[in-house]
This record gives structure tokens, C-alpha cells and sequence, in this order.
């Protein structure tokens, strides 16, 4: 732990002695100047080196900052240290103890120990500047590993067996920003190793399980065949192979190591069928390695065409005596039914009869299904007028023909169509009108002619305005007897405005000419009229 000296407190309390030379200290403002430092500008640097300056009875006055004080100073001689000073002062009691004041501290320390079969670096106690870092490395003896290591009385690691390198152990633990004393002790322990054995079919080894061994130790192995007519083939050490022998020592062990025999007969010479496949066999009779793959039964190559069906060439593999056979014979793996013509019904396709043609057979190793509609019929698709238009009913009329499929059959209709309403006419259109005196219009006729329709208008008189007579028949009393008499009329007229003025006039009535003496009074109708209810009347 830091140790931290007031200067100004511990001192500034002995009594001064007259005529004392002073020497001066400053850290901050010193360039290590030879003696006599009796000033401040040239100051001593440290305190040891005022001490050794100075003689008895002497004064040292040490400007205020800190001081380190870890190698012991010597006071043999009876010298006063005075501290608070600012740097400037010339007289003892112009310093401020409280502003400026004058520290002197001790580094902390670390004890470093290392046991037996490695080190650490640094060892022993290390001083170190307070607040700075402090690196210890920890290495082993060949052969050797760290077992523990101990900070502050903590465990940091245990059997730590990494950071191998031609078998000795590095591990660095550094202290940062140290302030106080600490500790770190390691402890090493012996490398340990295996040896791994093992043999193949037909032969041993022994010992045969993993052996455990420590550094620099040594271990024999033996290898022998099970039987007489094997022999060791292959001796491997760590995978690589060396000079078959009945057995192999491990020496100075310094690493995990491997051991492998391999054993195989003197001779084959015989070669039998097993399982489907060929193998050879030792004259001991064991089964050994494999002579010939016979392979196993199943479909070869790609499906390919034969008589429109799909087949497959089929291998039957085995084995046989001694050797392996095969057989190949094709097998029908789909049956595509060959056909070729058409099927289902008729069917209507852009106003035509088709029927479905289908073909199906082998491809490529495929069967396949083709179907195509075909025509088997055109039906002339028509839908509208055929021919000229023609005149019926006094309209315009044509033949409408419709021609198509429908339901899988070609058919066609005809039908009488009106295509144009002629609105048939014949008379005076509009209002009357006078002309040369007498009433006229417009005579219209309109119709149907030569299958188009027409219209055709002229000037026609309606009326004659002028004199008109007529007469009509009327019942009337002849010498007391009810006649019909033929009563005449004079209309005289003019046109005004499209209309004609009616004047009537009467004349003297004519007797009936075809009436014999009316005034015959008998009840019977001689005549061709006769009046009868007041109306003149055919005869019965």
C-alpha cells in the first residue's frame, strides 16, 4: 500500500539554527546540476542528493509536489527538511503550508514466487510507480506444465496445459494501474501423455488399452497374429508406417502417441461367391476382401419405343461359382393402346362440323396422346340477306338466310324478313289551298315498288268551287199519298283561304221518273224507290 509523508506537518516545527547553509530541492524545475545547489535555480532534484550535499546543522528546503521516498534516505547527519514552498521564497516564514504542500510517498510493491520446474519474471518483490501496469511472465521446465497460479490469494488458473511450444508452458498476467501491494505465487506439475493401441482383424497387441505415461517415461509394446497363416502386414507409429517388428518400444515419452497393426494370410488362393459378389479366401479358409463387385439386379439405360409400348431393358446380376453374370431382356413398363382415328361426336368449332382425331402410340420412350380437332363438314356460315329486296304487302321485304352448325350439324333458314315499312298512302297531304278558284291539296301516294320504297306527290283540285246541281231523293205527301220525289239543288261557290263558300238553292221538285202517277194511292211501292218509315227505300 502507498505510504504518503506531509513534509510540512513532520517538520515544519524544528527550531532553525543560525547560519545554516540552505540547499534547495525542486523536481519540476531541476536539470541535475553539480553542487552546491544552494539556490532555486539550481535546485536539486531529490532530496538524496541535498542530503549528500549537505553538512551538519544545515537546512534543505524542498519546494510543495510529491516525492518518492522508496529507496531509504540516509540522515546520518543532524540536517533540517523544511517544506510548503512555492519556489520563490527567500525567507522561512514566507511559506504557505497549507497551499503548497510538500508529500513524500513510497511505491507499492508485489512479491512474485515461482516452485520448482519453472520460473517467473520478474521474481521476488517488485517496486512499482503508482498508477502504472506490471507484466509477470510464467514459464516452465521442459516437460513440465502450469499447474496453478495464485494472484492476491485468488486462483487465476489450474492445470492449464495450453500454449504448448517444444513442451514448455508460457503464461503472462499483468497488474494494471497498481496502487497497492499484491501477490502472485505459481505452482508446476509433470506432463502427462497416452499411447493409443490398436490391431486390425486376426491379430493382437498388448497391452491393448490406452497407457498413461509421465514425462520422460517409457513404454514396450508386443504385436502377434491370431493364427499361424497371418502375419503382421502393416506396423504404424503415430499413421506412419515402419518396419513390421513382433513389437516397438516408447522411449523419453514427450508426447500422445499412436500404435496400429495390421495382419493379412500368407496367401489367397482360392475365390468363392458370397452374398452376390465374388471374395477371396485365405488357406485358412477365411472370408477375405472383395474380388469383384457382381453388382445389383435392376432397370438399365433410358425407356425407349418397341411396338408402340414403352419398355426398359431389365439386368439380373449375381454370382455365380466363381464369377459374376448378368442377363438382359427388355420389360413393358407402360402400355401407350395404339390407336389412330377419330372419336366422340360431332361437335360445332368456328361454325363448322369436327370431330376429335386422336392418335396415341410410343415416343421417345413415352407414351403419348395426340388430339386434333378436324373438319368433316363446312356448313357455309352465312347469317344475313340473300338476293334482292322484293315487294310484299306494299313494305320491302327480303330473305334473311342463316347457315351455321349447331349441335354437331351443319343446317340452314330462311326467313321472310321486312326490311323496310313503306307506310303505304294514297290522298291529300296537308292543308287544302286555292288555286285558278277552286280548292286543291297535296295528293301523296307512297309504297312499295320494285322492292324500294317510294313516295310521289302532285297538285290535285279537291273541290270545284263553282256551281253545282244535284239533287237527292227525299219521302214526301202527292195528293195525300207518301211518294218519293227527287228534290234538285243549285250550290253555288268560291275558294277563300283553301276553302270553298257554299250558296244552295232549290228548284221545283221532279216527280219521280221512274214513278207512275204518284198519285195513285195504293199502299204498294211502284217505282224503283218507295217511301217507307219517312225514308226513301228499295222495293222488296
Amino acid at each position: 500500500m502507498k505510504t504518503i509523508f506531509s513534509l510540512f506537518i513532520l517538520l515544519s516545527f524544528i527550531p532553525t539554527v543560525a547560519k545554516a547553509t540552505v540547499f534547495f530541492v525542486d523536481s519540476e524545475n531541476c536539470a541535475n546540476q553539480d553542487e552546491p545547489y544552494t539556490s532555486w535555480s539550481t535546485a536539486a532534484c531529490d532530496i538524496q542528493t541535498a542530503l549528500t550535499s549537505a553538512a551538519e546543522n544545515d537546512e534543505i528546503w524542498v519546494k510543495a509536489g510529491k516525492y518518492n521516498i522508496s529507496n531509504t534516505i540516509e540522515l546520518s547527519k543532524k540536517i533540517i527538511l523544511y517544506g510548503g514552498f512555492a519556489g520563490n521564497e527567500n525567507q522561512i516564514d514566507e511559506r504557505d503550508l497549507e497551499i503548497n504542500q510538500t508529500i513524500l510517498y513510497r511505491n507499492p510493491t508485489i512479491i512474485a514466487k515461482a516452485g520448482p520446474k519453472g520460473s517467473i519474471t520478474p521474481t521476488g518483490a517488485v517496486s512499482v510507480i503508482d498508477g502504472e501496469n506490471q507484466n509477470f511472465i510464467i514459464q516452465t521446465n521442459k516437460g513440465y506444465h502450469i499447474d496453478k497460479v495464485i494472484v492476491d490469494g485468488e486462483l487465476k488458473i489450474q492445470d492449464n496445459s495450453e500454449t504448448e511450444n517444444d513442451n514448455i508452458f508460457l503464461y503472462s498476467h499483468t497488474f494494471e494501474d497498481v496502487s497497492s501491494n499484491h501477490t502472485i505465487e505459481t505452482e508446476f506439475n509433470v506432463n502427462t501423455y497416452t499411447i493409443q493401441p490398436s490391431a486390425g482383424a486376426h491379430g493382437l497387441i498388448s497391452p491393448n488399452t490406452i497407457v498413461k505415461l509421465e514425462y520422460g517415461e517409457s513404454q514396450s509394446f508386443s504385436i502377434s497374429p491370431e493364427k499361424d497363416c497371418y502375419h503382421i502386414q502393416i506396423l504404424q507409429i503415430d499413421g506412419y508406417s515402419i518396419t513390421v517388428e513382433n513389437s516397438y518400444s516408447f522411449t523419453n515419452v514427450d508426447r500422445n502417441h499412436t500404435i496400429h497393426a495390421m495382419f493379412d494370410v500368407f496367401n489367397r488362393d482360392s475365390k468363392a461367391c458370397y452374398q452376390n459378389d465374388v471374395y477371396w479366401y485365405d488357406s485358412c479358409g477365411n472370408r477375405e476382401d472383395k474380388y469383384n463387385e457382381c453388382g445389383n439386379s435392376g432397370f438399365d439405360g433410358n425407356n425407349y419405343c418397341y411396338d408402340n409400348d414403352v419398355y426398359k431393358k431389365y439386368t439380373t446380376r449375381g454370382c455365380s461359382g466363381d464369377k459374376c453374370y448378368k442377363n438382359t431382356e427388355p420389360i413393358k413398363q407402360k402400355e401407350c393402346n395404339n390407336f389412330e382415328g377419330y372419336v366422340g361426336e360431332n361437335f360445332c368449332q368456328n361454325n363448322d362440323v369436327y370431330r376429335n382425331f386422336v392418335k396415341r402410340g410410343c415416343s421417345n420412350g413415352i407414351c403419348y396422346e395426340h388430339i386434333e380437332a378436324v373438319k368433316i363438314n363446312n356448313c357455309n356460315y352465312f347469317d344475313g340477306f340473300d338476293g334482292t329486296s322484293y315487294c310484299y304487302q306494299n313494305d320491302v321485304y327480303g330473305n334473311y338466310i342463316k347457315r351455321g352448325c349447331s349441335g354437331g350439324t351443319c343446317y340452314s333458314k330462311l326467313e321472310q324478313i321486312q326490311r323496310e315499312e313503306c307506310n303505304e298512302f294514297e290522298g291529300f297531304e296537308g292543308e287544302p289551298y286555292c288555286q285558278n278558284g277552286d280548292q286543291y291539296g297535296l295528293f301523296v301516294k307512297q309504297g312499295c315498288s320494285s322492292g324500294q320504297c317510294f313516295r310521289s306527290t302532285e297538285s290535285k283540285m279537291k273541290l270545284d268551287c263553282g256551281v253545282t246541281i244535284y239533287g237527292e231523293w227525299e219521302c214526301t205527301t202527292c195528293r195525300r199519298k207518301r211518294s218519293c220525289i227527287h228534290r234538285d239543288k243549285t250550290e253555288i261557290s268560291s275558294c277563300s283561304n283553301g276553302y270553298c263558300s257554299h250558296k244552295w238553292t232549290t228548284a221545283n221538285s221532279i216527280v219521280n221518273p221512274e214513278a207512275v202517277f204518284c198519285n195513285y194511292g195504293n199502299t204498294e211501292c211502284r217505282g224503283v224507290l218507295c217511301c217507307r218509315n219517312d225514308t226513301c227505300q228499295e222495293p222488296k
